[in-house]
């Protein structure tokens, strides 16, 4: 159970945000009411808040039927610690009459996951170059995770729906739920939680992992992004994708499974070559044989910066 005194701990904590009493964030969610919620996962739910100065944020809801107290400690203290570019702040919570509250900015653009596979109509299209920036971005959020803080925090669940974009088009990596914090390189027990898919195969079979569980899930999010095929958060879907893309890259024959928006975007098909051997490098079946994030992400800054210096490919693949 959730513990008087851990709680009176986060009150009293001047790392963390403010913290709001349950009705007047009820009140500016308009009472819960399914008019306001905006988005829903397994474990929460999610409601556009209007506080009294008129400012929008995103009040993620814990839902019953779970170990909530154990999530949202877990969410608060981690997120608390947390300051990147690309890892969405925490900016308010509340814990009241067993209900646990997350107060988040609110992203008018949405996830990534509504623009990869066009949930709504009227979205831009996302191209070649904002996709590869928004991997990058995304990239650089896990390093800081791994490698930024004094331990190393694994996400567990990254995945399209849990990447916020900004008007800009910049990307936030989302939803601590699920974190965990461990020491640099340690391999720990870890329940094959997160979203079917993007699981990486060692916990699946092992139930051990180590940060190179989320390097997966990222390689699986970045062919989602960059190839013709999707993963659909299915097992056999992400499969046939992942041996797709490695029997690509084997064979040189990245043109017919690269992305038309993305292949318009690379100066030459080595440029291709080099992108698609990072995706098929994050998602190797052994964890050892897969890069770690701070390699990946500076793979990734390295390929855009030479993919800008390139002049635009006109021919009939960036049709």
């Amino acid at each position: 159970q959730f513990s008087t005194s851990r709680l009176s701990l986060l009150s009293g904590s001047k790392a963390l945000p403010q913290r709001y009493r349950h009705r007047d964030l009820k009140r500016a969610a308009g009472g819960f009411s399914e008019d306001n919620k905006i988005g829903e996962g397994g474990c929460s739910s999610v409601y556009l808040a209007k506080l009294p100065d008129g400012s929008l944020f995103a009040l993620k809801k814990l839902k019953d039927g779970v170990k909530k107290e154990q999530d949202f400690v877990s969410e608060i203290e981690i997120i608390s610690t947390l300051r990147h570019r690309n890892l969405l702040a925490l900016e308010g919570w509340c814990y009241e009459k067993g209900e646990a509250l997350l107060l988040y900015r609110y992203m008018s653009k949405g996830s990534l996951d509504q623009y990869i596979y066009g949930k709504k109509e009227g979205l831009v299209v996302l191209e070649g170059d904002v996709r590869l920036k928004i991997l990058a971005g995304i990239a650089a959020g896990l390093e800081y995770l791994h490698t930024g803080l004094g331990s190393c925090i694994l996400h567990r669940d990254v995945k399209a729906e849990n990447v916020l974009l900004t008007d800009d088009l910049e990307p936030l990596l989302c939803d601590f739920g699920l974190a965990r914090l461990i020491s640099h390189n340690q391999e720990v027990t870890l329940t094959a939680v997160g979203t079917p898919g993007y699981v990486a195969p060692e916990l699946v079979y092992t139930g051990r992992g180590t940060d190179k569980a989320d390097v997966y899930s990222f390689g699986v999010l970045l062919l989602e992004m960059v190839t013709r095929r999707r993963g659909l958060k299915d097992p056999d879907n992400t499969r046939q994708m992942v041996e797709s893309a490695r029997n690509a890259w084997h064979e040189r024959r990245v043109e017919e499974s690269v992305d038309p928006r993305v292949g318009a975007t690379c100066g030459d098909t080595r440029q291709l070559v080099a992108f698609l051997e990072v995706a098929v490098a994050c998602v190797a079946d052994v964890a050892a044989h897969r890069p770690s994030m701070d390699i990946v992400s500076q793979a990734l800054q390295q390929l855009i910066r030479s993919m800008e210096n390139l002049p635009p490919r006109i021919h009939a693949f960036s049709a």
